[in-house]
């Protein structure tokens, strides 16, 4: 599966100057003109954009934490859409996008009566979570849990992190294919810590 990193220096898409970072299911599409130019398209795939202005003011373990949560994001996803991004309009591009206040403001979308609240804390459901928690277990000699932000305040479980690794150690030792392991059932009591919230 191809993975494409870019920095917002690489790439003609910008995004709010306070975003660290931004993937999306179509991402790979947006950033396709700018892959081709260099030659560096090779089809469809995963994709994490960063912000330069910022991410590199960040410290070694913040800025792994900040690369983890976004392909936390990837992996929760699951397999990149077949969806062709440059055939949808409207709120169908908001939606594919993941729901992100810039694709609201950069499409002209009205986007009165959404709920940017709700719409993180729905972006950082049990299956994130999960995901991430497996990447910072296997990067836990080089980045502390907490800056892999996937949970906390305004998230789907506002608790401590430290919590949700505690739930899901069995299966966090245990490791294998991430992929396979999003498509079974989570252990109930990491599950249950989102239900509670």
């Amino acid at each position: 599966m191809n993975l494409y990193i870019r920095s917002s220096a690489e790439v003609s898409e910008r995004l709010q100057e306070d975003v660290l970072a931004y993937t999306s299911t179509t991402l790979d599409l947006q950033m396709k003109p700018d892959l081709e130019a260099r030659d560096q398209w090779t089809g469809r795939g995963l994709a994490v954009w960063l912000n330069t202005e910022f991410f590199f003011d960040q410290s070694e373990s913040q800025q792994l934490g900040v690369l983890l949560h976004e392909l936390s994001h990837c992996l929760s996803n699951g397999e990149p859409t077949l969806i062709e991004y440059e055939n949808l309009t409207g709120f169908d591009q908001f939606a594919a996008c993941g729901g992100i206040r810039y694709v609201v403001e950069s499409f002209g979308l009205d986007s009165a009566g959404v709920n940017y609240e709700r719409m993180i804390r729905d972006h950082h459901d049990v299956r994130f979570a999960r995901a991430a928690l497996h990447l910072a277990w296997r990067a836990r000699h080089s980045v502390d849990l907490a800056h892999v932000h996937m949970c906390g305040a305004g998230y789907s479980f506002d608790g401590s992190c430290r919590t949700a690794a505690n739930a899901l150690h069995s299966e966090l030792v245990k490791g294998g294919n991430l992929f396979d392991v999003l498509e079974t059932k989570p252990p109930q009591e990491f599950a249950d810590l989102f239900t509670k919230t």
